[in-house]
């Protein structure tokens, strides 16, 4: 997945499943050195199974502050680092890669409902926005899910390329 990803679904609509099949597939296809994913879970928690998986960086839930701070800190700073590195390839990161024996992995970040991220973590919410606009020709995706339509603001919305909905009320 190399553009950003919502998922919107009701509570047993099926979302962590189709995270879950995503993630899989993902490790499946590809070594842990093309893929690094970061999964904040703020859902049922049930994507913490792939904690200690080779491409899964970490794993967190709503209690985990120092962890969910240290994540904002490690995709600022390489966004930043990438933003300078792929400056001579027009700031892309696949034309890049193609380009350099230093490859650089897809960084995929999971927020599993993003509502209760918002309200756990409402200053770090707002430092995912350039995130959210900027990552994926850096390298940094998001799939993100939300369990009402009002999960996400408009504004945020419009940097998915790729929005699925299961069921809704």
């Amino acid at each position: 997945t190399d553009e950003n990803t919502l998922i919107y679904g009701n509570n047993e609509s099926g979302k962590e499943m189709f995270i879950s099949t995503i993630l899989y597939s993902l490790m499946i296809h590809h070594h842990p050195k093309e893929v690094n994913i970061y999964i904040a879970d703020f859902g049922a928690e049930s994507l913490t199974v792939f904690n200690g998986m080779p491409h899964v960086g970490d794993t967190m839930i709503v209690s985990d502050s120092d962890k969910l701070l240290g994540l904002v800190k490690l995709l600022n700073k390489e966004y930043q680092k990438r933003k300078k590195k792929f400056v001579d390839y027009a700031g892309s990161f696949v034309e890049y890669n193609q380009n350099n024996e230093e490859k650089f992995p897809l960084i995929l970040v999971v927020l599993n409902s993003i509502e209760g991220f918002a309200e756990a973590y409402s200053r770090s919410s707002d430092m995912f926005d350039i995130l959210y606009r900027d990552g994926a020709k850096y390298g940094i995706t998001f799939i993100v899910s939300t369990s009402i339509s009002s999960g996400i603001r408009l504004r945020v919305a419009q940097n998915f390329t790729n929005k699925v909905c299961l069921r809704m009320s």
